[in-house]
């Protein structure tokens, strides 16, 4: 996750995130999106368990076709979504659409066999999106390295699932290890710019909306001023997130301050 900075050069393979209101988004979209295909293709889901599935009704709520390929034929799948082979198969992904997809979501419960779909699939299709599955939080990073441009860890999900739970806090996950948060202004910040309170320079969170009552202030420049009671949303690594709340430990709320045994990566 590379902070932009004013002279950072944008290049071909860099995904960009940004932050904006519905209307700003649609005219970055009518001025810099590609045109969609008349027919999308289908998203290749490669399983059909209990993930695989999952991945699939969710695409199904967006309206976003998909196609399973599964070597058990017993798998409670509609049999026109269903392409039954070895996924490590060329011929078997070829039948699925590999050529034409823009997506593969990769769900088996083993990791070695995800690590290795995942390289064959960015091999064949280089600019294809590829998000993988992992079991083990050990294999995030061996995912990555063969190509996946985002991993389901379980251990990530479940650490999310339970502290929205447990503490009521408002987390995004954007990607693995980058995540939104929503925090209150810091007293001492309070009746400072942002670019004199330093928040990026000193942490590497960057702000991207400032929410005072019901107005929401988007992309607020170096002279907006933080006021008290507002709230800032935040953009950042795990590491840049611990870093705000260790200069700033009145930002998170009293059920989510950090025990006296030490640090804790509550966002996780």
């Amino acid at each position: 996750f590379h902070r932009a900075e004013p002279d950072l050069v944008i290049g071909a393979g860099m995904v960009l995130l940004l932050a904006g209101s519905r209307k700003q988004l649609a005219t970055f979209n009518q001025q810099h999106a590609r045109e969609a295909p008349e027919q999308a293709a289908p998203v290749i889901i490669v399983g059909a368990g209990r993930v695989g599935r999952a991945a699939a009704l969710s695409l199904k709520r967006h309206d976003i076709p998909y196609r399973f390929v599964e070597r058990v034929a017993s798998r409670p799948v509609p049999a026109d979504q269903l392409i039954l082979g070895d996924a490590a198969d060329l011929d078997v992904m070829r039948r699925a659409g590999l050529g034409r997809a823009s997506t593969v979501i990769i769900t088996a419960h083993n990791d070695d066999a995800n690590i290795y779909l995942t390289v064959f699939c960015r091999r064949i299709r280089p600019n294809l999106q590829v998000i993988a599955r992992a079991t083990f939080e050990r294999n995030v990073a061996t995912l990555h390295r063969a190509g996946a441009d985002f991993v389901m860890s379980y251990t990530t999900l479940a650490a999310g699932a339970l502290f929205q739970r447990v503490t009521g806090g408002d987390l995004l996950m954007i990607a693995e290890g980058i995540n939104a948060i929503r925090v209150r202004t810091p007293e001492r910040l309070a009746g400072r710019t942002l670019a004199q309170s330093g928040v990026r320079e000193t942490t590497g969170c960057q702000v991207v909306a400032i929410i005072a009552g019901e107005a929401t202030h988007l992309n607020p420049g170096p002279n907006h001023t933080l006021e008290a009671g507002q709230q800032l949303i935040l953009v950042g690594a795990v590491e840049d997130e611990m870093r705000f709340f260790a200069a700033h430990p009145d930002a998170m709320p009293e059920t989510h301050r950090p025990s006296p045994m030490g640090p804790s990566r509550w966002s996780r």
